[in-house]
């Protein structure tokens, strides 16, 4: 390790520009990353509750998400590099000055680097809208952009602009010199799908080809019809699920990526013709911003510079009631199947534990065991009972269920006709 300590590059944003792409890839490359000389502590967890801890906040309230120690944790192995170190969460962004000194501060003395990967604003708008969603939220995309766009004194307007202003985000970890500050273009839709990491693995000073485990798909985008019915849903979905941990278990782990499929290219949620000249001009400000910073740029700002698809933008408050219960039906369709394959897979699993051994045979000559006392025997009639009423537990549980879910069809069926 040098004298100074090792290089530690801090990515911290911005949400919804790749970060989790980026995450699973040094994740799954973990090794190759740390053979190549960049230190990748912990799982992608830890940086997650990290950044939650060094900003004292649990994620959207879920307490389970709040782990005093965690950002000790992380900087400790990140203090211990050998050379260098990349610690990586969307959230470390929403850091105010005094987390992001204290940041500084734990991480001496190695020499910090900061990354944002930054997206045209024509597609965070609708992107931080679906991700809402799949927080809960039940927000219709007119308040939310209304309220972004011209209501600087309610919360959702503040929540959206401390996460997606790159300008002010860096202000308040202004701490390393600009040369130290990397700003990441992400690419234009159609680009390479390796292009982000290309520019990623530069900054790291790797070859971006030690990423030879790809990453999974992530955060599926939802189309006009499918976040409408989210939209719709979440409040029934809220409250089955019965807290913020089992909601994202279930919706975000599951029901979107699984069940609510990802959208056509066409059906993407885009910016109605009223908003564009806003984002277009709130745009430039930001890459005028960057442009005065004197950062290291990795892309092109004109990247940034917010297009227009030639398609009719089609409002999901729009989406039309037959085509919110064909959604419906066919999710309702696509979780039978899923359910049903799961089955199969729990009863194969079952088949491979309850083979045995074939049964010995007794020697010849040995002692016949004795039959059991009335004591014994009553054990074992207890037993079977214990058995039995087990079994009928989980078919009363099974009954339970089904009831439940014809509860929720019905409500989901109110939902959708109350227009």
């Amino acid at each position: 390790m040098p004298s100074h300590g090792p290089t530690v590059y801090l990515h911290i944003g911005l949400p919804k520009t790749g970060t989790t792409h980026l995450q699973s890839l040094a994740w799954r490359n973990q090794k190759k990353l740390k053979e190549a000389g960049v230190v990748y502590p912990g799982r992608m967890a830890l940086h997650f509750l990290a950044s939650n801890d060094l900003r004292g906040r649990a994620f959207v309230g879920d307490p389970t998400t709040l782990r005093p120690g965690s950002w000790d944790a992380i900087s400790s192995k990140a203090r211990s590099a050998p050379d260098r170190a990349l610690v990586s969460h969307e959230t470390l962004g929403w850091a105010r000055t005094e987390d992001a000194k204290r940041a500084m501060d734990s991480l001496a003395p190695a020499t910090v680097h900061l990354i944002v990967t930054v997206r045209d604003l024509a597609r965070q708008v609708p992107a931080v809208w679906q991700e809402r969603l799949k927080n809960g939220s039940t927000e219709t995309y007119s308040t939310f952009l209304k309220a972004i766009s011209s209501r600087p004194d309610i919360k959702s307007h503040r929540r959206f602009w401390h996460s997606q202003d790159v300008v002010e985000t860096l202000s308040r970890w202004s701490i390393p010199p600009p040369e130290r500050v990397h700003v990441i273009t992400v690419p234009p839709s159609g680009s390479s799908p390796d292009l982000l990491w290309e520019r990623f693995a530069s900054v790291l000073g790797v070859d971006p080809g030690v990423a030879t485990s790809p990453a999974p798909r992530n955060n599926t985008s939802l189309g006009v019809a499918e976040a409408e019915l989210l939209r719709r849903m979440n409040p029934i979905l809220r409250e089955g699920a019965g807290s913020q941990s089992a909601y994202s278990r279930v919706v975000k782990g599951h029901f979107v990526g699984n069940i609510l499929a990802g959208s056509d290219e066409d059906d993407r949620i885009g910016i109605p013709p009223e908003y564009r000249d806003w984002v277009v001009e709130r745009g430039q400000e930001m890459i005028d911003g960057l442009a005065r910073g004197g950062f290291d740029i990795v892309g092109d700002l004109a990247e940034l510079k917010s297009t227009f698809p030639d398609t009719e933008f089609a409002a999901p408050g729009d989406v039309t009631q037959a085509r919110l219960l064909k959604v419906a039906a066919e999710c309702v369709a696509a979780q039978a199947m899923e359910t049903d394959r799961l089955r199969g897979q729990a009863k194969t699993r079952g088949k491979s534990h309850s083979r045995r051994m074939p049964e010995a045979r007794p020697h010849p000559g040995a002692p016949v065991p004795a039959r059991p006392t009335p004591a014994a025997r009553a054990e074992i009639l207890a037993a079977k009972a214990r058995r039995l009423a087990a079994k009928a537990r989980t078919r009363a549980g099974r009954v339970r269920r089904r009831l439940a879910l014809r509860t929720r069809l019905r409500q989901l069926n109110a939902v959708l006709r109350r227009r």
